[in-house]
């Protein structure tokens, strides 16, 4: 065989790999690589058992799919900034530890003390009684 028509071939098989190459790299970059999550858990409550999806790395998550435990409430600063953060694909996002938050004041609470109204013209007075 003549050296050019090595040549020829060697090139032929060289830009083949090129192009294959190139088709290969276009579809790898037109693609979005993301991290896909299930449910996170949540401290002190739950997801919905009717959610069926998931979730990709700094995705939302509704506040209206948690369910907090009694003597727990939904926080409102929190519930808009919940985000799944995903560490690896096909694993849950990581816990929601500040979603729900515990009740601070229950009606026991104000029971528990020696409350008495009293009526003074028209207006309600609140005193307090404690033991000294």
């Amino acid at each position: 065989m003549k050296f050019g028509t090595v040549f020829a071939i060697a090139l032929s098989i060289i830009a083949v790999f090129g192009v294959g190459m190139a088709v290969v790299t276009i579809a790898m970059l037109s693609q979005t690589w993301e991290d896909q999550c299930t449910a996170p858990s949540v401290l002190n409550g739950a997801i919905s058992s009717d959610v069926d999806g998931s979730w990709a790395n700094g995705d939302a998550i509704d506040a209206s799919i948690i369910t907090c435990d009694s003597n727990y409430h939904l926080d409102t600063n929190s519930s808009t900034n919940l985000l799944c953060v995903c560490t690896a694909d096909g694993e849950a996002c990581e816990e929601l530890q500040h979603a729900c938050v515990a009740q601070l004041c229950s009606v026991r609470f104000f029971a528990s003390k020696s409350v008495q109204l009293k009526r003074k013209n028209t207006s309600s007075i609140i005193t307090n009684r404690h033991p000294t």
